[in-house]
């Protein structure tokens, strides 16, 4: 949280807005969009074109006024979720996993991808990545922003030497980070939410990334943060199917690492992958898991507070206690894990997780 007498400088309001642009994201409507703005701006408790316009970075008034409210919203937001701050990082081996996956990519001269669920930790990891290391642009698509006009602005909002043609037409924005990039060869790009992008913006970063160094040796590194939808997008363009990503896009993306199928985390700090979770229910001679239910339970074993490999292993031998029937699936497991811990951890575990792990179930 940002102390009273802290200033707000533009890397601080820039956080703060991306900040409220996740919790937007983690907090759906009930048909799974994004809660809309005029409910957000009603949560913090400012007019939503007052709100508009700081997000767009053209509000004139007392700007760190407001920016304070937002921080104090979310800060108390965490508090009541149990939810870490994000500025701070879990040294966890998730944590681990996913930035030897990012310098990996950066070794390589390639774009590195990490997917996961709704509160699988992307934008967690994407942010702490961004804080820990310096010389990192992160960058948050969304509908308003998804176009080529949309990446140029994000990035210029984000980089503090190019705010000042933030405002600019899209060619001259454009022109200023081809300079900028092919200057400051310790840039790294951060593109959290990468499944926003339209075929138009991804295209305008494959573009920024060949020119930033035309010879290709030492392109930007280009990391992106998705769901599950980019990745199957990329799968069809690797197969030659229509996609939005085109395959000179697609050649360049790897490592690839799924949160969700190899990073739950175990007590220790050691990344148990699904197969890992497989391989100990088939010691156990329980066979009957579903494909879902092992996915589920990889998640589970990585909630923050609740999650290890054993819990996750003794929530699958309740199920099998108390099911009669030969499979068990997702709703199966839910309702053992809600029988061996109760409705009040439930609840707090279903907060931790933003709904993603129990509300969308059934």
């Amino acid at each position: 949280m940002v102390k009273d007498d802290q200033d707000i400088t533009p890397d601080v309001d820039h956080a703060l807005i991306g900040e409220l642009e996740d919790w937007r994201r983690d907090h759906t409507t009930k048909d799974g969009r994004p809660k809309p703005w005029k409910e957000v701006a009603e949560w913090v408790g400012i007019p939503v074109s007052t709100l508009t316009e700081i997000r767009k970075g053209t509000y004139k008034g007392d700007r760190a006024k407001y920016l304070r409210m937002i921080d104090r919203s979310l800060a108390e937001d965490r508090e009541r979720s149990g939810r870490f701050d994000v500025r701070q990082t879990a040294e966890i081996g998730l944590t681990r996993k996913i930035y030897g996956v990012i310098r990996a990519g950066i070794r390589n001269n390639s774009m590195p991808v990490i997917i996961g669920e709704p509160g699988s930790g992307k934008s967690v990891h994407a942010r702490a990545f961004a804080a820990e290391r310096g010389s990192v642009v992160l960058i948050r698509p969304d509908e308003t922003f998804n176009n080529a006009r949309g990446v140029t602005h994000l990035l210029c909002q984000a980089i503090e030497g190019l705010r000042q043609v933030l405002h600019k037409s899209h060619p001259k924005r454009l022109a200023a980070i081809r300079s900028y990039l092919q200057k400051h060869r310790n840039i790294v790009v951060v593109v959290d939410e990468c499944q926003q992008l339209s075929a138009e913006g991804l295209t305008c970063l494959r573009n920024l990334y060949d020119n930033s160094d035309p010879e290709g040796r030492r392109n930007t590194p280009f990391v992106f943060f998705g769901d599950e939808g980019f990745y199957r997008l990329i799968v069809r363009s690797r197969s030659g199917e229509r996609s939005p990503i085109a395959p000179q896009l697609t050649r360049r993306m790897y490592p690839i690492f799924d949160i969700t199928k190899d990073g739950a985390d175990a007590e220790g700090g050691d990344v148990f992958t699904v197969d890992d979770l497989v391989r100990i229910l088939r010691n156990d001679r329980m066979r009957v898991v579903t494909p879902d239910g092992v996915r589920w339970l990889a998640r589970l074993a990585n909630v923050r507070g609740y999650g290890s490999l054993g819990f996750a292993i003794a929530v699958v031998r309740m199920a099998f206690d108390i099911s009669s029937k030969e499979t068990l699936d997702v709703p199966k497991l839910v309702a053992a894990l809600r029988m061996a811990i109760g409705p009040s951890a439930m609840e707090e575990i279903d907060g931790a997780t933003h709904g993603a792990l129990l509300r969308k179930v059934g």
